[in-house]
């Protein structure tokens, strides 16, 4: 599922005008009172099908809607859970449906079947932090590859140093999303257990390095085996349009073992 929602932002406004697809409408906002035939938003109370006449509210409670069509709307939701459902808008406008709105429309829902895409629950959510959070959650962030030399070993007594092997920012080029494109860049830090039971280390908002200049290290005071975990917490910045926010909780990390000796001193 994952390696297809990226298909998902590619082109998610399509249009349809079958009946089948009206049954599904969600409730939406409605824009009664406009004099803009071409953008009456209704919210499908009685199930009207595409070509038939919708009664408008004016601002002084009357009237009909002027002749034209009704058409169904399809769009992709990107839910807090980071999931993806499938809703419709219904939307009058002069001009009738075309043939290649109707071919894109069965493909959006086609394509929304083989992944298994549920209906949305309810109207639309499709707000810019939704998006966002939704498709940063499908973005891989990069994760640590830590090393301690030499070969996953270390004497009581020493420092032990950490090689995290990672990056602190990623960058996400511009995706296409139902709101417009997308940029995301997440920043992240460090956090280490060294396995033996103290508290956990960090946050290093650096790399760890390698003896001499190294500034992850630890001391262990007993030999035996140890296993190292280095988690990575992110926080993602995103930006689309003229909105902006940032997502936390993201976090990345890898294990490595570590076998502690001793040295003991030989007296001849």
């Amino acid at each position: 599922m994952r390696r297809a929602l990226g298909a998902l932002f590619f082109a998610v406004h399509f249009v349809g005008a079958s009946a089948a697809g009206a049954s599904h409408a969600a409730p939406v906002t409605s824009a009664a009172g406009s004099d803009d035939k071409d953008s009456v938003v209704i919210s499908n109370p009685g199930g009207e099908e595409p070509g038939q006449e919708v009664p408008r509210r004016g601002r002084r409670g009357g009237g009909q809607a002027p002749p034209g069509h009704v058409v169904t709307n399809y769009h992709v939701r990107g839910g807090l859970d980071g999931e993806f459902c499938l809703y419709t808008t219904t939307v009058r406008r002069e001009a009738p449906i075309t043939g290649a709105e109707e071919f894109d429309n069965r493909s959006l829902r086609g394509f929304a079947a083989e992944q298994g895409m549920p209906m949305c629950d309810s109207g639309v959510d499709a707000v810019p932090a939704r998006v966002a959070q939704a498709f940063v959650r499908t973005v891989p962030l990069p994760a640590p590859r830590p090393h301690i030399a030499p070969d996953g070993t270390n004497i009581t007594g020493l420092p032990a140093y950490l090689e995290t092997n990672g990056t602190l920012i990623h960058q996400v080029a511009p995706t296409d999303t139902p709101l417009g494109a997308i940029t995301v860049e997440a920043r992240g830090a460090y956090w280490v257990d060294w396995g033996d039971g103290t508290p956990e280390a960090g946050p290093f908002a650096f790399e760890g390095e390698a003896y001499p200049s190294g500034r992850i290290f630890h001391t262990y005071r007993y030999k035996g085996s140890y296993t190292v975990t280095v988690r990575q917490d992110w926080t993602a910045t995103w930006r689309l349009g003229s909105d902006g926010g940032t997502i936390d909780g993201l976090q990345t990390e890898a294990s490595i073992p570590l076998e502690v000796g001793e040295l003991q001193a030989v007296i001849r």
